[in-house]
């Protein structure tokens, strides 16, 4: 690792409860090994790219798993009712710091680079802020210095986000990043990554797994079930009777 590059925290849920928005088409064993297999392509951008990873996770299973991939495991304490209260406890001190949400399997070393360069070019105290498709949410933060703006993870963070940093006068930069705005939460955010041009080295993990678990086929049962299609005109899509 670069001397001058700074630490990347990673913050993983808990495996029993993580992507509930995914259970109608994954079981919860299936969704637990999601998870892990985008944390795993993450890590290995994170190596690619020169950086420190820090994981934080209150289960076991994550923080053995991060560290058999050569991450740091931290263990997130009941302590901390929020996610940015117990990122916050885990910053650094001194110096600045990167988090970015390891849902975001695409997420290359070029973006993650790129995000340490607009950052430590930015004057300080400054945010870099990379946000997810909609634009609402923040899937990344380099904080220069690390404790530069209160973190707000959550719905709608990236406003909540540029908000802190209009009230602090610190100044939050958005950085548009194809491979890491996308994150996948939804049915509708696995059918984006499966309509994505499939890379050598991106996301390759979650790629075999979705292919493992038929996901493509899965995910086209879910949505003629969840959005039938219309009936002819000027009559009901139901049968009568």
């Amino acid at each position: 690792m670069a001397a001058d590059r700074p630490p990347l925290l990673l913050p993983v849920k808990g495996l029993g409860s993580a992507k509930a928005r995914l259970a109608p088409v994954l079981s919860r064993e299936e969704r637990a090994a999601l998870v892990l297999a985008m944390l795993a392509d993450v890590l290995d951008s994170v190596r690619a790219a020169e950086l420190a990873a820090w994981v934080l996770s209150p289960d076991p299973v994550v923080l053995a798993f991060a560290k058999e991939q050569g991450a740091v495991p931290l263990l997130q304490g009941s302590g901390a009712p929020s996610l940015a209260q117990a990122l916050e406890k885990h910053l650094p001190d001194r110096g600045d710091a990167m988090v970015v949400l390891p849902d975001t399997p695409l997420v290359s070393p070029e973006e993650l680079g790129e995000l340490v360069v607009v950052g430590t070019s930015a004057g300080s105290p400054a945010v870099v802020l990379a946000p997810d498709r909609s634009g609402q949410g923040t899937n990344a933060l380099f904080l220069h210095p690390a404790g530069a703006i209160p973190l707000r993870f959550g719905p709608e963070s990236a406003l909540l986000h540029q908000a802190e940093g209009a009230a602090l006068g610190v100044p939050v930069q958005v950085l548009r990043l194809p491979g890491l705005a996308l994150d996948l939460d939804t049915p509708a955010d696995l059918v984006a990554l499966l309509r994505e041009r499939p890379s050598e080295h991106l996301g390759r993990r979650t790629r075999l797994l979705m292919a493992h678990l038929r996901l493509k086929e899965r995910l086209a049962a879910f949505r003629s079930w969840r959005w039938p299609a219309p009936g002819p005109r000027g009559g009901s899509s139901a049968a009568a009777g």
